[in-house]
């Protein structure tokens, strides 16, 4: 079986431009956070609580399995009838998820998800596939950084043009494939890979022998997954039945 993790990297844009979301119909998909603007994932998963909040109209309105971070119930938010909401352990890895779901990330948290159906699945091949998963690929000077989300006319030149849209009177950095029309609070914060060392964080997972994980971004700055481009992606993928039935009772299990 094969799982498809969507992450909210701008290298997703050359997956869309080669017809992603149709390739995609169908499978078995895990988006994250405002993903679901732009296909329908079988689950989608948030670990922000403000996202939760904001679009908690919408995502009434979403067929998908929803899966969360367990801290929305600390602001007594409405839990809809399909949300799955699932402790979180920001020190340690564990497989089972016995100690609670790896990292507060939206794209680490969904990996951990993921490993775990494959083991409770009752299926022999395990591959999953990490799109959008860049961990800052976006070139720049540190110190011309302002406020998290713009860059000085001096700094400019040292940003791809393809990633920075004018604001006012500065520029603003792309880092999500959805900046531009949507606008969210992890917009342009390029300081956050910077200071989370993405060799460090997905160590872990390094353990995992029995599970093929294909990162679909070949400038990723995530050295722990071999990476292949879009190509080759959708030559390897394969219809599978999904059994939504036996996914909600695995997460039932382990809901907070």
């Amino acid at each position: 079986m094969q799982i498809i993790v969507i992450g909210g990297g701008r290298s997703i844009k050359e997956g869309i431009e080669l017809g992603l979301w149709t390739k995609i119909k169908d499978l078995f998909t895990i988006g994250t956070n405002y993903s679901f603007n732009y296909f329908i994932p079988t689950i989608l998963t948030f670990a922000d609580v403000s996202f939760y909040k904001e679009q908690l109209e919408n995502l009434r309105k979403l067929p998908s399995i929803l899966v969360g971070n367990f801290l929305i119930r600390k602001y007594k938010l409405e839990e809809l009838p399909n949300l799955y909401l699932l402790p979180v352990n920001n020190s340690k890895y564990t497989r089972d998820l016995s100690e609670g779901v790896y990292k507060g990330f939206t794209g680490i948290f969904s990996l951990s998800l993921a490993i775990y159906l494959l083991d409770n699945l009752g299926v022999e091949e395990k591959e999953i596939f990490l799109l959008g998963m860049d961990w800052g690929n976006i070139t720049y000077e540190k110190d011309k950084v302002i406020n998290n989300f713009s860059v000085s006319d001096k700094g400019i030149d040292k940003v791809d043009p393809k990633n920075i849209i004018k604001v006012g009177k500065g520029y603003r950095i792309l880092t999500h494939f959805y900046d531009g029309k949507i606008y969210h609070r992890g917009s342009g914060k390029v300081d956050y890979y910077v200071t989370h060392n993405p060799a460090v964080i997905f160590n872990p997972y390094k353990s995992i022998k029995d599970i093929k994980i294909w990162n679909v971004s070949p400038k990723s700055h995530i050295p722990t997954f071999p990476k292949i481009d879009y190509p080759t992606f959708f030559s390897k993928l394969r219809k599978c039945s999904i059994n939504i039935k036996k996914i909600k009772e695995i997460l039932e299990k382990i809901k907070e």
